[in-house]
């Protein structure tokens, strides 16, 4: 699609400078042409040829547009699958800051995004499609990141990457995704109960399978 719509961008511009072309000729055989206009044959040639061409330019920026929209429309069905992504890097990267042996390069993390696309099996729909690549993104992006930490810290990974999943998802407000990380009851909302003056609290439950 990316190829279609830069393929695009280079007909359209090429059609307008060709459209330019003709016009600064018409206006320089304008400018030096002698006599009648009517029987300079050049100057019609050039007239039939600019007419000619700015419809051709015409249709063919309107089919265009058309066929841009239809591209954007198409890419943006996928951006569900891109949004994850980025959920899921930066939270690969904030883990850096539980340990500075956790880090993980750009290059790294696209690498296992791109091969997470390519091992998904094909849906029947976009939107199988889709929820098929999610899974398959979590999966490999857990997998990989667990393998890399020590113990004491892959529930703690595996906690915020559910809760940033969620929050990103508005399955979970940014208050509730505070209480859990910071324990603070001042921040406890409705839909967070305290049992008593203790820090316990109840939260609806996070589905979160692979």
């Amino acid at each position: 699609m990316e190829a279609e719509r830069m393929a695009l961008f280079e007909s359209v511009f090429q059609n307008k400078r060709n459209m330019k072309d003709l016009e600064d000729s018409l206006l320089l055989k304008l400018s030096t042409s002698k006599g009648s206009l009517v029987d300079d044959e050049e100057l019609i040639r050039v007239l039939r040829e600019t007419k000619s061409t700015a419809e051709e330019v015409k249709v063919k920026l309107e089919v265009s547009e058309e066929t841009e929209q239809k591209i954007t429309a198409a890419r943006d069905e996928f951006r569900p699958i891109a949004s994850r992504g980025s959920v899921l890097y930066f939270l690969v990267v904030e883990m850096a800051k539980v340990n500075v042996m956790y880090q993980t390069s750009l290059k790294q993390f696209l690498n296992l995004f791109d091969a997470s696309i390519k091992l998904s099996t094909r849906g029947v729909n976009t939107e199988e499609r889709i929820s098929i690549v999610l899974n398959r993104i979590n999966w490999e992006v857990w997998q990989f990141v667990q393998r890399a930490l020590f113990v004491k810290d892959r529930f703690l990974f595996t906690l915020l990457m559910a809760l940033k999943i969620h929050l990103h998802e508005s399955h979970i407000s940014h208050e509730e995704f505070m209480v859990l990380i910071k324990g603070d009851p001042s921040n406890i909302t409705s839909k967070i109960h305290c049992r008593n003056a203790d820090v316990g609290w109840e939260v609806k439950s996070l589905d979160f399978t692979f």
